[in-house]
Formats: structure tokens, C-alpha cells, sequence
């Protein structure tokens, strides 16, 4: 029998009674009235997994929404170690995530789905096999046709199914082979026949979630069974995701772990579906391609575009894929690009304007019809052209081989084109007027393109790692403090937006929502951002002294705030002495160094006082501290 080993983070674990039935020369399979919660799939971080307690309490309350404590910290714990990572933070607090994820592990250990822990669900935890987190096998983005000489590139998923459920008998030679033949198109029709709506014997992408799905599909009275939904903002994700787009209904994610087809795949979340069902995984290209590292994903034309920097062979020659949001059929790669003595240098940037997919290759970009796939037209960006190019509503802006650089598709000139070189090197983000990228120091460099002035902001979070524009706001990310803060054009900041993942990594604006992917935390988190408001406050490049009465304080010579190094000198001192002596404790013994417990102190006094709680301590900060 031909084997398919899936190398993914994602990996198929067929239940034990399958496995002994493919041992046995003639097996006996009956077909039961079960739940299809049979195949397990688990999303698992290549990062350390959050601990799993060593001896756990029998606590003697239920776990309910806002309750808190060891034994919520326990909880949580248990439910990351299994991969619920709807979970987010293990703050000891419980939630509605944390209900989220107990209603997840209560379906999938066949429990009452009641979101409350009590004896019969921490027995469930203490068994010796709880049933993890599961996805649904991968779907290998086409529909397989009737051959019983050609194995389906589905890593024997959709056979194992079938006969877990009681409609094929393992063994024969289309089995022994993987082979989509009359005999599993048969089984695959009774199954369609009793499920669904349509039974034509395709396995497609509607068949592919309801074979697989883990919500019960029937009673034991025949009738079609009812799971309530739940409540849930964070769904899995993958250590190594690339890119993120958004159809218009679902959120997608490129996963590139490496060069093997098995390390390459999209994630496919649906958030208006049930939970338990909203995420699928889909497989763009074919099991036998030796190269198939995806570069880039955008979404354009009702299609998901994928880059790739060479060709199955690993060859340097860029193809573009296509992918049906909707059936999650993926079409042939097709090559865009012909560069000088046949070899495309690895480029990696992609973006969309005007109906027409722009994708780089060697030192150029290359306009592809969305509608058609038609190469347009190709315009010179320099080599190592990288990541999402946006678009100022005249010019590509994007970051290039050592600096952020910009281009017009019409063939004309840009805007600030020589001020665009001059920001910090960096992923840019425009609203089509101001340019911003990231600066190292939680500060950000702004370019105006109709002035082409540009400055650097005061800092604006303590390690900015994302940014986003949408809603008239610019969202940036924090990876130190997990959170996400808002800016109007003008510099004013909104209030920070906690974060329940680690060290968010990517953001994408769709409608009234903000996704935030997070890279420790394998998982992606929506935000909803529609009544989000900044307060008025005009940041400036130089820090702006006001004169204060009597008694003045001391002279303010340089806004301090966490970096590395940290600031250091007689004005952090004096800066801790003051905390301490207004109860700020937490900075411990001041020692001239602005450190994490310094910056946690400045913080809260901040919050306390009603300032921006943004960890700087500037004018308004120091004047609050010393008396004003």
C-alpha cells in the first residue's frame, strides 16, 4: 500500500481500529451510527508549548465565566498543552475564550456541551487520552476523477474515512493503492446520499468538511443533530505563516515551512461558521512537486493568487497560482517571467491595484490581469523586492534591497520619490498621503508625499513588530506588550487594545475588523475595531517644554523610555525615586536603569493619571510626576 508521510504541522492520526483492520487480510468493517469525530488532526507550534501541570488539583467548584484562580491557570494550561488555543492568554482568569475552548474539548470528548468544568469534564481531562484540538485532513485543492491506477494526492484521508464509517471495505487493490476508483465513488455516494444534499460521488471541498466533520451528524433517532454554536475570536494558526487575505467572508493564511509540498499550505478560516468547523486546510499543489515554497499571497478577482520563486523543479523561475476561494480547487502554476539567461533572482513582493495582481521576479514587477491571468506589462523595482507592496493610489510602495522604494505602474513618476529612500528600511504602510514605517526605538518614520517632508514621531509603543492602515487609522502592533494602539494622521493616539496571543506578527484590515496572526502563539485573533476612537493629542518629532508654576520641576533633558540599551543616567534615578515615593513599588530598588519594572511603573502611573499609557515618559508624563 502506498504510503503518504505529511511532514506538515498538521498530520493525520487514523484511529486505532482502522490500523488493526489494515493489518487483517480480509476485515470486517460494520457500519455504525457514530459520530464523525474518528480522525484526529492537530495543529502543533514548533515552539515550546505552554506546560502541562504535573500534578492537578481536584478543585472542588465548576469553572464558570469570571471566575479566577490556580485552578483556571491549570485549566488553561491543559487546554493550550492540547492545542485549544482559543484559550489566549493563561492569565489565570476565565473567559469567554477560555468557555470557548471547554465547549471545543466537551464536543470533542463527547461530553455535554455546557462550558462549565465541572467533575465529569476534569474527568475527561484526567483520563489518559483526552482528545486534542482537531482539524479535518488536508484537502489537496482538486476533485479527484474516477482511476483506479492513479493515487489520489490525499495521503489515503478520504479512503481511511469511508471505511472508519462503514462505507468501503479496506483491502482491495484500489485500497491497497489509494486509487479514486468505482468502488470508493460508490461509497463516497451512499455517504453524500445520507448527508447531503447532492450525491454526485465528487469529493470536493462541501464532501471533504462534511466527511470530516467532528460536530455529530446524526442521533440515534435518525434525526440530523443540532450543535449550538459558541463565541470564539481566536482560531488556530501556524508558527510559520507568511501572508494573510481576506475574500471578502474568510480569513486565508500562507504557511512556508520549507521547500517540500508538505511544508507549504493554506489555512482557511471561516468565521461565520461553527466553530468546531470553521477552519480547513487545502494543499495548492500536487504531492509530487519536488519545490513548492510559497513566496506571497494576496487576494484579487474573487481568486487567492500564490507566488513562488521557482518552478517545481526549484529552478529560479517564478510561477503564479491561482486558488477558488469558494471549492478550494487550485489551478496549474503558471510562469509570468522571463528574466536575462533564464534566471529570475528570488523575489518575494506582491500587491494590487486597479483590477490587475502585481508580482515581482529578478528586478522587475509584473502586472497580471486578475480576470484573464494575462501578463500586462512589467516595470523595473530593483532585485530583492519583498513582502506586501501598497498602494498609495498612485505608486507601488515597497521594501527593496536596502531601502523602501516606489514605483508607477503607469510608467511616470512618483511622489517624494526621493524622500520615499530616506525612511527607515522597513515593511511601509500609507493611508495615500503619509508613509510610515517601523523604527526600532518603538518610534515611527513618517513621510508626507504631497509635502515630501518627513520626520520621526516620539515613540509610540515600546517594540512596534505590524502595521496595518484601515478605518482611517494606522494599527501598530507591539510584540513586548502584546498590544495594539491606533493613530490618526495627525499623531493622535487611541487606547490600547490587549492582545490574548504572543508577539503579533502580521495585520490585516478587513471591514470592521482587525486581524492581529501571532507567531509564538500559533494562532489569529479578530478585533473588532468600528467604534474605535483616538483622543486628540498632537505628537510631535520634538518634545515641547511648557512653563509650570512654582514649585518648578526638575528640567526634563530627554524622553525616557524601555529600549536597548536601557536609558540610563542621574534622570532615570530621579525618575524612580519619584515612583517609589508615590507607591509605584513595582520598579523595585531604583538603580538608574530604565528597565522592564521601571517601564511597568510608568505605565500604570500613566493609567492612573489619565495619560497616554504608552510606557514614554515625555513633558506630560514628567510634569504629571513632579507635581502638575
Amino acid at each position: 500500500m502506498k504510503k503518504y508521510n505529511i511532514q506538515l504541522t498538521i498530520f493525520v492520526a487514523i484511529a486505532s481500529l482502522l490500523l488493526s483492520a489494515c493489518n487483517k487480510s480480509t476485515p470486517q468493517v460494520t457500519k455504525t451510527m457514530t459520530n464523525l469525530n474518528t480522525d484526529t488532526v492537530v495543529i502543533t507550534k514548533t515552539s515550546t508549548a505552554p506546560p502541562t501541570a504535573t500534578a492537578t488539583p481536584t478543585p472542588e467548584r465548576d469553572l464558570t465565566i469570571g471566575v479566577e484562580g490556580d485552578d483556571v491557570q491549570i485549566l488553561q494550561s491543559q487546554l493550550l498543552a492540547l492545542n485549544y488555543y482559543e484559550v489566549g492568554r493563561q492569565d489565570g482568569f476565565y473567559d469567554i475564550q477560555d468557555e470557548a475552548a471547554v465547549r471545543h474539548f466537551q464536543l470533542l470528548n463527547n461530553l455535554p456541551i455546557t462550558g462549565i468544568v465541572d467533575e465529569v469534564t476534569r474527568g475527561a481531562f484526567a483520563s489518559p487520552n483526552p482528545a486534542p484540538y482537531y482539524l479535518p485532513p488536508v484537502f489537496p485543492g482538486k476533485v479527484a476523477v474516477v482511476n483506479t491506477n492513479v493515487p489520489v494526492c490525499d495521503d489515503h484521508a478520504l479512503q481511511d474515512r469511508l471505511a472508519i464509517l462503514g462505507y468501503i471495505q479496506p483491502g482491495s487493490e484500489e485500497w491497497s493503492i489509494g486509487a479514486f476508483g468505482s468502488e470508493t465513488k460508490n461509497a463516497l455516494v451512499e455517504f453524500q446520499k445520507q448527508y447531503m444534499s447532492t450525491a454526485n460521488g465528487k469529493p470536493d471541498l462541501q464532501t471533504w468538511k462534511t466527511l470530516f466533520s467532528p460536530i455529530p451528524q446524526w442521533t440515534s433517532g435518525g434525526a440530523q443533530a443540532v450543535v449550538e454554536k459558541w463565541s470564539s475570536v481566536i482560531f488556530p494558526a501556524d508558527p510559520d505563516v507568511v501572508a494573510l487575505a481576506w475574500d471578502g467572508s474568510r480569513l486565508w493564511m500562507a504557511v512556508s515551512k520549507g521547500g517540500s509540498v508538505y511544508d507549504n499550505f493554506l489555512i482557511r478560516i471561516d468565521p461565520g461558521a461553527h466553530p468546531a468547523e470553521a477552519v480547513m486546510v487545502i494543499r495548492p499543489r500536487d504531492c509530487e512537486t519536488l519545490e513548492a515554497q510559497i513566496a506571497n499571497m494576496v487576494f484579487a478577482g474573487g481568486k487567492i493568487w500564490l507566488l513562488y520563486a521557482t518552478d517545481g523543479d526549484g529552478n529560479p523561475a517564478p510561477l503564479i497560482q491561482t486558488v477558488d476561494p469558494e471549492t478550494g480547487i487550485a489551478h496549474t502554476p503558471f510562469q509570468f517571467a522571463n528574466c536575462p539567461d533564464g534566471y529570475c533572482f528570488p523575489a518575494s513582493a506582491m500587491g494590487v491595484a486597479n483590477g490587475q495582481v502585481w508580482a515581482t521576479a529578478g528586478d522587475r514587477a509584473y502586472a497580471i490581469d486578475s480576470s484573464s491571468g494575462r501578463v500586462i506589462i512589467s516595470r523595473p523595482v530593483g532585485f530583492m523586492a519583498a513582502g506586501k507592496m501598497v498602494f498609495d493610489g498612485q505608486c507601488f510602495l515597497y521594501m527593496g534591497e536596502s531601502t523602501v522604494s516606489s514605483f508607477n505602474p503607469q510608467g511616470g513618476s512618483c511622489r517624494a520619490a526621493d524622500s520615499i529612500t530616506a525612511l527607515s528600511y522597513g515593511f511601509p504602510e500609507t493611508d495615500g498621503t503619509q508613509v510610515w514605517t517601523i523604527n526600532s526605538d518603538g518610534s515611527l518614520s513618517q513621510l508626507n508625499l504631497n509635502t515630501g517632508v518627513s520626520i520621526f514621531t516620539d515613540p509610540v509603543s515600546s517594540s512596534p513588530s505590524a502595521l496595518a492602515f484601515g478605518k482611517k487609522h494606522l494599527w501598530i502592533a507591539d510584540n513586548y506588550t502584546n498590544t495594539i494602539i491606533g493613530m490618526s494622521s495627525d499623531g493622535s493616539l487611541g487606547d490600547e487594545v490587549q492582545l490574548n496571543g504572543e508577539n503579533p506578527t502580521l495585520l490585516l484590515q478587513e471591514s470592521n475588523n482587525l486581524w492581529v496572526y501571532f507567531q509564538d502563539s500559533s494562532s489569529v485573533e479578530k478585533i473588532v475595531v468600528d467604534n474605535y476612537q483616538v483622543k486628540p493629542f498632537l505628537r510631535t518629532p520634538t518634545p515641547v517644554f511648557t512653563v509650570t508654576p512654582s514649585p518648578t520641576p526638575p528640567v526634563l533633558t530627554r524622553s525616557l523610555f524601555l529600549t536597548t540599551p536601557n536609558h540610563q543616567g542621574d534622570d532615570v534615578l530621579l525618575l524612580q525615586n519619584r515612583l517609589l515615593s508615590l507607591g509605584f513599588t513595582e520598579l523595585g530598588v531604583p538603580d538608574g536603569s530604565f528597565g522592564q519594572l521601571t517601564d511597568k511603573a510608568v505605565r500604570r502611573f500613566q493609567k492612573e493619571k489619565g495619560l497616554v499609557v504608552d510606557g514614554i515618559v515625555g513633558p506630560l508624563t514628567w510634569n504629571k510626576l513632579f507635581g502638575n
